[in-house]
């Protein structure tokens, strides 16, 4: 009896491993790593706010570093610098503002737009050029003074 009590013993032990082996193969076989991968899609957020000598970012999303640039619009066109940000690192960068040279009165409009650094963290007007979209576009944001004080609902930081 015994023998027979130790034979049903080891063979429900190898059932036992066999099943584990099994289950370990199967699961290998069919478990595949699930990745996920950020898309960066640049872009810039700037509302339409009261004059003062720096303008708000709401924010903006590089796929590299660079710098918000803002120039004021002249006869429907995006004139010369009147102020560039810090240095941006990749990712979101949210809630900042941008020194102008020029007061910013009301019916003013700017442009901000993205330009990608050269890899030294310093703006340079030639180097730093702005990014393009596919099509040759530029990436950018258009907001205006809408009064010379602060809105009802604006807070300057």
């Amino acid at each position: 009896m015994n023998k027979k009590i130790l034979a049903f013993s080891v063979i429900v032990v190898l059932i036992v491993v066999a099943l584990f082996v099994i289950n370990g193969v199967l699961k290998k076989n069919t478990e595949e790593p699930i990745v996920i991968e950020e898309v960066t899609t640049p872009s810039i957020v700037a509302p339409d706010q009261a004059g003062g000598p720096e303008v708000f970012i709401d924010s903006v999303i590089l796929a590299n570093t660079g710098f918000v640039v803002i120039h004021k619009e002249v006869d429907g066109v995006a004139s010369t610098t009147v102020g560039v940000s810090k240095f941006l690192p990749t990712g979101t960068t949210s809630n900042f503002l941008v020194q102008l040279s020029e007061e910013a009165v009301e019916g003013d409009t700017f442009y901000a737009m993205l330009h990608i650094d050269d890899g030294d963290g310093v703006y340079d007007g030639e180097l730093d050029v702005p990014l393009k979209l596919e099509d040759g576009g530029t990436i950018g944001d258009t907001f205006q003074i809408l009064n010379g004080g602060m809105l009802d609902d604006e807070i300057k930081l």
